[in-house]
């Protein structure tokens, strides 16, 4: 299967190709051969203290020799006290002597910003081969690393998620955490009322209703491609009433069935 499935923490060990997005962030792994993150506008102190945890997970010796990628050209601004973190972060990498990591890639977007990013390891200079490449490079620097199969379905997950407003991203990293939460619970969350909420996701053409639509989706996709769960046990796993509910969901979606998906994604 050549599409990244989202998934929470524990799901990442060495589970295939899986991804965790945050507010301004995405973290991905090719099961144990390869794993990145992407940044996108401007990285807080607490946003990289989520992506520690995420990244510590490579100290597992399943790991040992991964590609690692940074993919920085999203960033729009840096803030001094997440750049501090990244900076202590890497440089406690280094002290301890990391063995589990085979390269490290930063790709940068050029500017003001391409230049700070790029030049962070430098600084740090690792004991593992690393190297700093434009967005231009991004291709070659995949295929140098050993891992050339896996930049087009990195490059599409990085467009997928990269070009979402902050407010539905947010919102969504919400409901992947709590399902189930109100509307105005998810306000409270993002530090927003309601009314502003549904304001926000209102100018960016989408609602809270239609996230936790696609929620669902993905979830079913999840379910479909991955076990061998019948339709009304996937359909009762994501809350939906019925299988019949969740194949009208299907066709409505992919114009096609949950079965002829399942086999056509599996192949």
């Amino acid at each position: 299967m050549s599409s990244f499935l989202t998934a929470t923490r524990a799901e990442l060990v060495g589970q295939g190709r899986r991804y965790v997005v945050g507010r301004c962030f995405a973290f991905w792994q090719d099961g144990t051969r390869a794993n990145g993150t992407f940044m996108w506008g401007k990285p807080l102190e607490e946003d990289i203290a989520q992506l520690e945890p995420l990244w510590q997970l490579g100290e597992d010796r399943r790991y040992a020799g991964r590609a690692v990628f940074i993919d920085a050209r999203g960033v729009e601004s840096v803030d001094a006290l997440g750049f501090k973190r990244l900076l202590g972060y890497l440089l406690d990498r280094k002290r301890r002597v990391d063995h589990s990591v085979g390269s490290m890639t930063m790709i940068h977007g050029g500017g003001l910003v391409g230049v700070i990013t790029a030049g962070l390891l430098s600084v740090v200079r690792p004991p593992y081969t690393f190297r700093a490449v434009s967005a231009d490079d991004a291709e070659d620097a995949f295929a140098s690393a050993g891992v050339a199969d896996l930049f087009e379905p990195v490059e599409a997950l990085r467009r997928q998620l990269c070009h979402v407003p902050d407010v539905v991203r947010s919102v969504q990293a919400a409901l992947q955490r709590e399902p189930n939460a109100s509307a105005a619970e998810l306000a409270a969350r993002l530090g927003l009322s309601p009314r502003t909420l549904q304001r926000r996701l209102d100018e960016a053409d989408t609602s809270l209703r239609a996230e936790r639509r696609k929620l669902v989706m993905h979830r079913a996709e999840e379910l479909l491609a991955a076990t061998t769960l019948d339709l009304d046990a996937i359909a009762a796993h994501v809350g939906l009433s019925s299988a019949s509910h969740l194949v009208s969901m299907f066709r409505r979606v992919h114009h096609t069935t949950p079965g002829e998906w399942r086999e056509q994604n599996r192949r």
